[in-house]
């Protein structure tokens, strides 16, 4: 912040909003530079270009050159506390009050684009992430769907599911419009049958259909549980709504049933009363019957495309 303001200043340059725009973006994508120049900066020292001493010569027998006694000893910077990441940088900043005040203080107002680059410099706190939605929402700040995309995409990637329906529920609240991307993230977390019905009848009730990206999204979350009921539940949808499988979704799928059968082996080989009866029956079971039903499908998709 202090070198922007002397950057600006002596470019007698009126700060504006891309300024601090820029500014986030440095500190979500770019370290804070070389170890010495930081150590200048922080220590509130201006850095100065590096200069070669040469020997200092008075005659053929005599050389003043600087004397390591007659150098003051150099301030150092902990290793500690030179910030080596996004939510580190930020907090050099003032964090998200101490930045968001100085914007107030310039009379800016952050747009979308400020506030979708702040939360990506948050790290992985939840508490951080709602301090913010509550500060955009006491100060009447602009939140779009772009922002709760983001933030229920981070949170369902560090499997924070809970804190990700909270924040598809805030979005709801807002009355913001979810688009395709919405469905995408939320997918994410849809780590049960249920949720995964859910969603795809909330599609259907907006009139949208579901693409491969968030069927892809439910399928892994299902077949990494073997789910078998939902993962039928999602190729039916295909099959109904004429959506094609990729790759990626057929893999899932596979692996499942990979998994599910080398499970069933395993318990198979082992003593009658060592076995897990009732997981065992339960598993082959579910096995079985998706299988079949599976072979079916996959048969059917096969055709559809032979033929278109």
């Amino acid at each position: 912040m202090k070198c922007s303001r002397q950057k600006l200043r002596r470019d007698r340059l009126k700060v504006g909003l891309h300024h601090y725009n820029l500014l986030l973006r440095a500190v979500r994508d770019c370290s804070i530079g070389p170890p010495d120049v930081a150590e200048k900066v922080l220590l509130g020292e201006e850095p100065q270009p590096q200069r070669t001493l040469a020997p200092l010569s008075l005659g053929p027998d005599v050389e003043l050159i600087p004397s390591p006694e007659s150098v003051p000893a150099a301030r150092k910077v902990p290793a500690s506390l030179i910030p080596t990441s996004a939510p580190d940088r930020l907090a050099y900043l003032g964090g998200i009050h101490g930045l968001l005040n100085e914007m107030k203080r310039c009379s800016l107002t952050p747009d979308t684009k400020t506030l979708s680059i702040l939360v990506r410099c948050l790290g992985s706190s939840q508490e951080m992430e709602n301090a913010l939605v509550q500060l955009a929402i006491d100060r009447n700040y602009p939140l779009d769907t772009d922002f709760f995309n983001q933030l229920i995409s981070r949170r369902n990637r560090r499997k924070d599911f809970l804190g990700a329906a909270l924040a598809y529920d805030q979005l709801k609240e807002r009355q913001l419009k979810p688009n395709m991307m919405t469905f995408g993230v939320v997918a994410m977390g849809c780590t049960t049958r249920q949720q995964g019905r859910l969603l795809l009848d909330e599609m259907t009730q907006l009139d949208i259909d579901a693409n491969v990206q968030v069927l892809g999204a439910l399928c892994y979350q299902a077949s990494r549980r073997r789910l078998f009921r939902y993962l039928k539940d999602i190729c039916i949808y295909m099959e109904r709504t004429n959506i094609e499988p990729n790759a990626k979704i057929l893999d899932y799928i596979e692996d499942a049933l990979s998994a599910a059968k080398k499970d069933i082996v395993e318990m198979e080989r082992m003593s009658f009363r060592a076995r897990p009866a009732e997981k065992y029956e339960s598993l082959r079971t579910r096995y079985n019957e998706f299988n079949e039903f599976y072979s079916k499908w996959l048969s059917e998709v096969q055709r559809k495309q032979e033929s278109g």
